[in-house]
């Protein structure tokens, strides 16, 4: 009664005694009371509720629950559904609407938002952790590339795209880290066997790749959102059990417009801490990872991928798992030194150097350039792998003889793929030989060439006729591209 206050108070002190209990009074209290409203008043206020901005899931939940009741006569359950599904805000919409088929109930349908609401609240939180941390010091984060994998059903490219793939990017990546790792580490000659120092201040940005379980074999998977489809390697799905492949010859074309070839397509269990999903996986002959998990996947079973926690969270058939980000496979080896070598002024020499990896037959190889500062010269090449070795012809260019000790980095060794594409400078007459302590000893102060000479020396060297710049020079042959001269 303490509640109650002008008319009904002075309505209930004068038929106190006429009640015969107090459930007695509040109903009889209630109809005495009770606002008219019509049947399709109701039904109107109650399909126009809508979650506001700052209102939790509960909240608006408990206020469509209670119009429902004033109009449970005429009010279906799956009604009631529909009208959260419509009304709730939109950061939420998108994953009720995945698991729709899933509620049958409103009781289901608030314990799916409010899991997906707890979900943003803490993706959100690390994210002002993540920029709160780094308000206070300069940093610039490269934006993670990833491919565009596109069907196409013939092998026409499009003019005019010029992008990169993911691990086009990624092996550019990891030349980069090269480069700069022997910038600044190692003695400025670049003979120094001693291992690299790793600086505090410099941050690698790598692709996303994650431990799973293909077909119960673990495997270690690239997560693309760019890549539309999964796409796995052929030599991988040979080494796994598998279901039968369907035969479906097709091309996609990637973002840096190379094309892969498909030969079918197979359904393949992609298993992550317990968490199994299934995905229908183009195989590919010349992929140049061995498994990309697409958007195809990544949509299908609610991906979340936290970059400020480096791992991915899976949320699908009411399980929520996560799993860290692990370290990228690698794709450059350094070619180091086998034995101690001293070249002789002016000579070449032949020398063996290792590569760690057993399982590449064929490497791109790139020079260490730090080399050069004394004027030693090792060519970019496509080698053959033997017993981990590779043989690499080096230059001494100065007057002197200079010794390399056991373990120098010659350069480094990068996977390649089945098509090799090699690009080379317009200016094929660029000075090799750094301004440096070898420079001086190699052309004295005062012989060297004056600027009229180097220009007609360019000139005479860029006129020269087209076949003099493709012959080779056992047969005499020539050849119409670079290319064509290197195979044969």
């Amino acid at each position: 009664m303490g509640k109650l206050t002008g008319p009904a108070l002075r309505w209930y002190q004068e038929n106190v005694r006429s009640f015969i209990n107090w459930s007695h009074a509040e109903k009889t209290l209630r109809d005495r009371f009770k606002e008219f409203t019509s049947d399709s008043q109701l039904m109107q206020e109650f399909v126009h509720i809508h979650q506001e901005e700052n209102q939790s899931v509960t909240s608006f939940y408990e206020h469509v629950i209670r119009k429902y009741r004033k109009a449970q006569q005429f009010i279906t359950e799956q009604q009631v559904i529909t009208v959260l599904q419509t009304g709730v805000k939109n950061s939420l919409k998108e994953y009720l609407i995945r698991n729709e088929k899933d509620i049958t109930k409103p009781d289901e349908w608030l314990e799916y938002a409010r899991q997906e609401e707890y979900i943003q609240k803490r993706i959100q939180q690390q994210r002002n952790n993540f920029y709160s941390e780094t308000t206070n010091q300069p940093f610039f984060e490269p934006m993670l590339q990833t491919a565009t994998i596109q069907p196409r059903l013939s092998n026409v490219k499009p003019l005019g795209q010029q992008p990169h793939t993911p691990y086009h990017h990624y092996q550019k990546q990891h030349q980069q880290a090269y480069k700069l790792n022997n910038n600044r580490t190692g003695s400025e000659d670049g003979d120094d066997p001693c291992g690299e120092k790793k600086s505090s201040t410099t941050n690698t940005f790598h692709p996303i790749f994650v431990k799973i379980l293909c077909n119960n074999t673990p495997q270690e998977a690239l997560i693309d959102t760019g890549s539309a489809i999964t796409i796995i390697h052929e030599c991988l799905l040979k080494n796994i059990p598998h279901k039968n492949l369907i035969k479906k010859p097709k091309n996609h074309l990637s973002a840096n417009c190379s094309t892969l070839n498909v030969i079918g397509e197979t359904t393949l269990e992609i298993n992550i801490r317990g968490l199994k999903t299934e995905v229908i996986a183009d195989v590919a002959t010349n992929l140049v990872t061995d498994l990309i998990l697409g958007s195809d996947w990544i949509q299908r079973n609610n991906v979340y991928i936290l970059t400020p926690e480096q791992r991915i969270m899976i949320r699908s058939k009411g399980k929520e798992v996560s799993t860290p980000f692990i370290t990228p496979p690698i794709l450059n080896y350094p070619a180091t030194l086998i034995n101690h070598i001293t070249i002789p002024p002016f000579s070449e020499r032949i020398v063996e150097a290792k590569v760690p990896h057993h399982n590449m037959i064929d490497v791109l190889f790139e020079p260490n350039p730090r080399l050069k500062n004394k004027a030693l010269f090792i060519g970019s090449a496509l080698l053959h792998i033997e017993d981990k070795r590779i043989k690499i012809s080096i230059i001494n260019a100065t007057d002197r003889q200079q010794t390399l000790s056991k373990g120098t980095k010659l350069g480094i060794a990068t996977q390649i793929s089945a098509t090799i594409g090699v690009t080379m400078p317009l200016n094929d007459v660029q000075e090799r030989i750094p301004k440096g302590k070898a420079y001086i000893k190699l052309i004295p102060k005062g012989k060297e060439a004056n600027i009229t000479s180097r220009l007609e020396s360019r000139n005479m060297q860029m006129i020269r006729s087209h076949e003099e710049q493709h012959q080779c020079r056992e047969c005499k042959q020539y050849f119409d591209t670079g290319n064509e001269l290197f195979k044969h």
